[in-house]
């Protein structure tokens, strides 16, 4: 699958299903061409700004419909998209930039103050250059990526040491995506809503909203801090008829116990697909109990 190019049969989707909904969040959504239109606003706001081919953009935002508009828009501008998770410490936060010593960030005014402002050259806010829409030069999104030039960033957790940045190519994430196919995931994603879960500093994030949008999936966020709202999340996964998630142990223990407690056999009436993480033996048990609650298919 290395062959398979994220961005190009990103646009070619959102070509062949413009008015279908790419992104919610609650009550706010985008359709596949306003997904397009907010991308292409990103990359040349970019661009005005002389970015290079390889130039590394931190993106610092809580999830948002803007945060998935900015990794889709640093990689159409031919950026290197390196996410920062704004609940990080600061000195994790002041270890990671002080490795990448990037030039440029994306983030949210209520995100503004949490940046160290000098750690960088220029700072762009997505809230104004989003609403209301900026004009934009007609990049058409796709830049001349090769499949051996850098994609995006992700750090290691730093648990055993000082956090280490790890570069994936473009091949790399095209792979990431192409292991969509072992779970048969893309003849359902075409018609369902999947449940993005996994914050900015794991690569299974990519994976979630990549492997969605690619084949015209619905991606639906949970609002900023909600994971773990467990009321909410299955609130979520019933209004928005979810049909895909991926989850890891802790969230799967949560949602038995409230499960078992609520008794709400509704909430996984949708689901379809439920993928998990982690060592499967310690949730084994947890499985089955969900399995109870879903007519669904497990993969890990």
């Amino acid at each position: 699958m290395a062959s398979f190019y994220v961005l190009r049969q990103l646009f070619e989707t959102a070509q062949m299903h413009p008015q279908k909904i790419a992104v919610v969040l609650d009550d706010q959504l985008w359709t596949y061409s306003e997904f397009i239109e907010r991308i292409e606003c990103v990359a040349s706001h970019l661009h005005h700004l002389n970015i290079v081919p390889g130039q590394i953009v931190y993106q610092f935002v809580d999830r948002s419909l803007e945060m998935i508009s900015g990794i889709f828009g640093i990689m159409c501008a031919g950026g290197v998209y390196c996410p920062l998770n704004t609940t990080d410490p600061y000195e994790r936060l002041a270890s990671l930039l002080d490795q990448i010593r990037g030039q440029y960030v994306l983030l949210h005014g209520k995100t503004r103050n949490q940046f160290p402002s000098t750690a960088v050259s220029y700072v762009i806010r997505l809230d104004e250059i989003l609403v209301p829409l900026s004009s934009v030069e007609d990049i058409r999104g796709i830049p001349d990526c090769r499949e051996s030039g850098p994609a995006y960033i992700i750090f290691t957790s730093g648990t055993t040491g000082r956090p280490k940045a790890v570069l994936h190519t473009h091949a790399s994430f095209s792979a990431g995506i192409g292991s969509g196919s072992q779970w048969d995931l893309g003849r359902d994603l075409i018609r369902c809503q999947v449940l993005q879960i996994a914050n900015c500093s794991w690569i299974t994030h990519m994976i979630e909203i990549a492997t969605t949008l690619t084949v015209g999936g619905t991606i639906v966020l949970l609002r900023p801090g909600a994971t773990f709202d467990i009321a909410y999340f299955c609130h979520t996964l019933v209004h928005q008829q979810i049909a895909t998630v991926l989850i890891g142990p802790f969230l799967v223990r949560a949602l038995c116990h409230y499960l078992e407690m609520s008794q709400r056999l509704e909430t996984f009436s949708f689901v379809r697909n439920l993928g998990t993480g982690g060592d499967y033996e310690l949730i084994h048990s947890n499985i089955e109990l969900l399995v109870r609650f879903a007519c669904c298919r497990i993969f890990r």
